[in-house]
């Protein structure tokens, strides 16, 4: 018979036990990592966000057609095939405040918004029409950006926007021509 206290077969050092504890403990949090890089990109944002991105980049880069569809809008909105609030196809970012006013509703104190719940339902169906992102939802707003008190138009942000779902939202910086230029920002949420 052996002597137990001399057999050294089964044992096994400190050091490498260590070693694959540290191994574990590595493999474990690339793995977390991995796992928290690749979600955002999964579900339907990955479908929404380039229409959503499109459609950001036809409002302030396009007048629109017809290029006078903000006088077309209120009598007949079927006739308007293309909704962009360019000045013209030179002026990208400058948006033309009558365009904005014939879609958008207005606030006293100084910016709009478009939606699913704060217009007509055929309203807003000749929109996501004349936008081309029919079956998707949209909300938008326009903000001054300096010395601009959000909190109303937060609150509205928060009304009209769904929580099911995948929620993309773009933001845009442009310019309104009135009798001077302000800047604004433009928000567009879509789901």
């Amino acid at each position: 018979m052996r002597d137990m206290k001399t057999d050294q077969t089964a044992t096994i050092s400190v050091d490498f036990m260590i070693a694959i504890a540290i191994f574990v403990v590595a493999f474990l949090y690339v793995a977390y990592s991995l796992v928290g890089a690749i979600t955002p990109y999964a579900g339907e944002s990955k479908e929404i966000f380039p229409i959503a991105s499109r459609v950001s980049e036809m409002l302030v880069s396009d007048p629109g057609m017809p290029e006078d569809w903000g006088a077309l809008w209120s009598a007949n909105p079927k006739d308007v095939e293309r909704i962009g609030f360019a000045i013209n196809d030179e002026n990208h970012n400058v948006l033309n405040r009558d365009k904005v006013n014939a879609l958008m509703y207005a606030h006293q104190d100084g910016w709009w918004e478009f939606g699913a719940k704060t217009n007509t339902s055929d309203e807003y169906e000749n929109a996501t029409r004349a936008l081309g992102i029919k079956p998707y939802d949209f909300y938008m707003q326009i903000r001054p950006i300096d010395g601009f008190d959000a909190t109303v138009a937060d609150e509205q942000a928060e009304q009209n926007i769904t929580s099911a779902g995948d929620i993309i939202k773009i933001e845009r910086i442009v310019t309104i021509k009135d009798e001077a230029y302000a800047e604004y920002r433009l928000i567009l949420w879509m789901w």
